[in-house]
């Protein structure tokens, strides 16, 4: 779930859809949504930098750089985890695949969870590199936010919100 351009988009891998929302009454906007043409096999994550929406796929493992006007996918990198895709090679087990789930704009750089390994990175949102990374406070990592200074994940097993200092001070920021 992110906040830009005055709406929610959440991404959904269940219907495989990214939902523009209405903040005031809660609508989807489906017939103004731009990312509604956008198809990914399981959308978990989005996140907004300002002028670009990122969205993690866990069953590609990419993250894609994607452009607000008209959905199209202008780049995509692979995710931090070094298991086996699913789309390559499925597998019943959770732990088997990588997972990457929630991802996060820190003004510089992308957070992505992967709980899958349980690990929370920081990536290079031109080449995919990974700048750090560190285990999660918790087993199942989902979804992550960035507030200007501190990392916020949630932990579905634990059903906790965890506030991280990550050691990380991003430029660029406003405000």
């Amino acid at each position: 779930l992110t906040f830009a351009k005055n709406f929610l988009w959440n991404s959904s891998p269940v219907t495989d859809d990214i939902i523009k929302i209405d903040p005031v009454d809660g609508d989807n906007l489906e017939s103004e949504n731009t990312l509604g043409t956008v198809a990914f096999p399981s959308p978990t994550g989005i996140a907004f930098d300002g002028t670009y929406f990122w969205i993690v796929d866990w069953q590609s493992n990419t993250l894609n750089k994607v452009l607000a006007e008209d959905g199209s996918v202008l780049s995509t990198i692979p995710g931090p985890s070094s298991k086996p895709i699913y789309d390559a090679d499925p597998q019943p087990a959770d732990d088997y695949n990588a997972r990457p789930f929630g991802i996060t704009w820190d003004g510089a750089a992308l957070w992505v969870s992967d709980h899958s390994e349980d690990m929370i990175y920081r990536v290079n949102p031109d080449d995919g590199a990974i700048l750090a990374s560190f285990a999660s406070p918790a087993t199942n990592p989902k979804d992550l936010a960035w507030d200007g200074e501190f990392l916020w994940v949630s932990d579905q097993t634990s059903g906790t919100i965890y506030k991280l200092d990550s050691g990380v001070i991003p430029t660029g920021l406003l405000g």
